[in-house]
Parts: structure tokens; sequence; C-alpha cells
């Protein structure tokens, strides 16, 4: 479901958790990269032992859950994003 989302609406960043039904976090960022490479994925998991894991699937984040919300915000500025990035299309 997120793979399909992010493949619709193309968002600059999404929030990934690891350990997910179905599909874990690492698979669907593999797909998000495969279909939208432009995205930014930040991995949130409790186990910093994902982290070369998260780094080989394309994650270009990686944190640890329960951290402060100034991380998060620090990790989403630092991202490198496009702003206002006209080769984006509205979606499907």
């Amino acid at each position: 479901e997120a793979v399909r989302q992010v493949v619709k609406y193309r968002p600059d960043v999404v929030l990934m958790d690891i350990r997910m039904p179905v599909m874990n976090g690492l698979e669907a960022t593999k797909h998000i990269k495969n279909h939208r490479p432009e995205v930014k994925v930040i991995a949130l998991t409790m186990y910093g032992a994902y982290l070369a894991e998260a780094v080989a699937a394309g994650v270009d984040r990686f944190l640890i859950k329960g951290g402060p919300i100034e991380e998060l915000l620090d990790a989403i500025f630092a991202l490198d994003l496009a702003e206002g990035d006209s080769s984006k299309s509205p979606p499907d």
C-alpha cells in the first residue's frame, strides 16, 4: 500500500517504519526508489542494527524512534529537496 501511494501521489519525503506487516520498510523502500528515485525516504525504527540494511535499501536518513522531534525535523531539513519542482505532474 505504501509503495502504491508514493507512486501515485509523488511526495517529496516518506517516513518509513522498517517493521511493517506484509512488506517490510526496507523492501518498500527498494520498490519506491525503483519507481520514484527522487523521493527521499527517512527510515524509522527501534533497532539501530538495521542501519546497514537501510543504507543498502536506499534510505536517505535513518532515525531511531523515540528521539526528540528536533531530530526528525533536522533530518527533513537536511534532505536536498528541490523547491518548486516543475517536473512533477499531478497524480493520476
